[in-house]
């Protein structure tokens, strides 16, 4: 790794009341993987939107192969073979697969005409070179996430890279489909493509990194070699301060001669097989699979996003009908989905409008009028309880960091009254300080509200961390329950993938 593919110096960019990036050096080597790690809002994002062209530095130095660059906007940066694979993906839902992969690339048979039968064939090719078993002609819009993000990588690899930046790739991704992406990044390392792979996994960072270099409040505190740096050393690096997490290995709540909040009973439909279970208030119980086992779906036939084919709900012991999230909502069930980003809030609405976007009506004055200052103290009041981070509460949504807007679309939820909460991979993309504050304010909220929470997760030590109980679930089924005493990795790993650990 003598050859440096880049080196930035003196990089800077200020935002409103932002430091976002303080004189940051930088350094890429030609054929390596180097992680990016720091907290949100550490800086990674902005270097990572410089770099392929979306805004642009106040001042410092960008080098490619010892030639100074000046990268204008995106089509620069993919001229000079920078290529970004972001969190929030940009696939095109109404195109099918090949479209997706080629889009601006099309293969054409003259200047004007689309060549569609290489384009196809190249399709097939490409997807059968990484193992990802999917029709080119498939509609993107009927895919899953997973499948979505596949394709946005496998798009992003056959445009002709020098440089390759993975932003949390493997957030929707299952266990085995990281391990092909991996496959991937080693073929491309291994052809001399130097890749930024930023990442809150520890676990992934410690398997494909060769170098680390850790952001912190917009700055480069340090890089690192992967192995001359242990996980908790780096993240204490990340965070400035020691991060313990704390696995309860006692009941905090009561089953015995309780009356279930919510009692599920052989719930059908073409993703689930009877599934039934019970969750009492004050509980936090954690639905754990992997992805593709089941746990949106189940989310989804509760919120009344998903159809039901048979099976009841009950609230409180009595029977509720859910065809719509309307209903859900009125019997007072909420839902973060997985990506908040467009599920989750509006990004154009400011964070008042979006904390107050279930309880309008009732914040409203008798003739219909927003009541602002009711608004305003609602705010305030989540802001200081969840400690959100933003500078005003016109601020737009999409300018917080991740952790931040899902503190506010759970603010949304609980201004709503809730009696039953389901969160959808809560922590994906969130930092590791910013999810022990969620997991803390989840259990405060269960215990004083009186609460009952469903997490429906993939992260084993999160459901271990988090909840009073696991439900592992498998193939639209569940297969296990699990109590804190009983919780440990390797047992609930075993159960997820349904195989021996050793």
């Amino acid at each position: 790794m003598s050859i440096v593919a880049m080196e930035i110096n003196n990089l800077s960019k200020k935002f409103p009341g932002v430091q976002a990036l303080d004189k940051v050096a930088f350094k890429l080597y030609q054929g390596e993987i180097h992680a990016l790690v720091g907290e949100n809002g550490a800086g990674k994002s902005t270097l990572i939107n410089i770099l392929s062209g979306v805004i642009k530095p106040d001042i410092g130095e960008i080098y490619l192969f010892d030639k100074i660059v000046k990268i204008e906007n995106s089509s620069k940066a993919r001229k000079l073979g920078i290529n970004a694979v972001y969190q929030e993906l940009s696939v095109v839902p109404q195109m099918n697969v090949a479209e997706n992969i080629f889009l601006g690339q099309e293969p054409k048979k003259s200047k004007i005409f689309v060549d569609k039968k290489r384009m196809y064939e190249d399709t097939k090719r490409e997807l059968k070179e990484i193992g990802f078993d999917i029709n080119p002609f498939a509609i993107v819009k009927l895919l899953t996430i997973s499948e979505r993000q596949m394709i946005e990588i496998v798009r992003n690899i056959v445009l002709d890279a020098k440089i390759f930046i993975l932003d949390e790739p493997t957030s929707s991704l299952s266990q085995e489909e990281v391990q092909k992406l991996f496959r991937i990044l080693r073929v491309l390392k291994n052809e001399g493509i130097s890749i930024i792979y930023v990442s809150h996994e520890m676990e992934e960072i410690f398997e494909i990194a060769d170098r680390i270099t850790v952001f912190r409040n917009g700055q480069n505190i340090g890089t690192v070699e992967k192995e001359k740096i242990t996980k908790n050393e780096l993240v204490k690096m990340m965070a400035g301060r020691e991060i313990s997490f704390h696995i309860s290995k006692k009941k905090t709540y009561m089953r015995e001669d309780q009356t279930a909040l919510l009692r599920i009973e052989e719930l059908k439909n073409d993703k689930l097989k009877s599934i039934s279970f019970s969750l009492f208030k004050g509980e936090i119980l954690s639905i754990l699979g992997l992805v593709g086992a089941g746990k949106t779906e189940l989310a989804r036939a509760i919120f009344g996003l998903d159809k039901i084919e048979s099976g009841k709900i009950f609230l409180n012991s009595k029977e509720i009908k859910i065809n719509a999230p309307l209903q859900a909502i009125h019997n007072g069930i909420g839902y973060l989905t997985e990506d908040r980003r467009h599920d989750g809030f509006i990004s154009l609405l400011s964070v008042r409008d979006n904390i107050i976007l279930v309880v309008i009506k009732r914040l409203a004055k008798i003739l219909g009028y927003r009541d602002k200052k009711k608004e305003e103290s609602l705010v305030k009041d989540f802001k200081m309880s969840l400690s959100i981070k933003f500078n005003d509460i016109n601020q737009r949504t999409d300018t917080l960091s991740g952790g931040n807007q899902q503190k506010v679309v759970l603010s949304k939820w609980l201004a709503s009254k809730l009696k039953v909460l389901l969160l959808d991979e809560p922590t994906k993309g969130v930092d590791v300080s910013t999810r022990q504050d969620l997991y803390n304010i989840l259990k405060d909220i269960a215990k004083n509200d009186n609460i009952g929470i469903i997490i429906l997760t993939s992260d084993i030590l999160e459901a271990m961390i988090a909840s009073d109980r696991s439900l592992i679930i498998r193939k639209g089924e569940f297969v296990s329950e699990m109590m804190p005493e009983e919780m440990n990795y390797q047992s609930l790993l075993k159960i997820m993938i349904g195989g021996n650990i050793k």
